[in-house]
């Protein structure tokens, strides 16, 4: 996908290979990659296996994890919104866990 700002040029590109959504494939997780400006890596949002919760690593340019989000428990929801509740910041000596209800 191509992000164009109002004068059509091109600002961010994110590139996401067609994968799997099933968890019996775990080896077929998802991932995104996101450049701004386009050709310049600025992070990357990577699958993290689990049988029943959809957890999600954003890394930074260098592949560092920066934050982990866990989804809930049993997702069924068809064409609609996921509510995010767990968030988990990553620092350089340990992490801090930030419980947010409602992002």
């Amino acid at each position: 996908m191509r992000i164009h700002d109002l004068k059509g040029q091109e600002v961010i590109t994110l590139k996401r290979p067609l994968r799997c959504s099933s968890c019996c494939f775990p080896c077929c997780l998802q991932e995104i990659e996101i450049y701004a400006p386009p050709g310049i890596p600025i992070g990357y949002v990577t699958q993290t296996w689990h049988p029943c919760l959809p957890k999600f690593t954003i890394q930074n340019e260098n592949k560092k994890d920066i934050l982990r989000i866990i989804g809930p428990y049993f997702v069924c929801n068809f064409c609609g919104n996921i509510e995010y509740k767990d968030f988990m910041f990553y620092e350089n000596n340990g992490c801090i866990q930030l419980l947010a209800g409602g992002i």
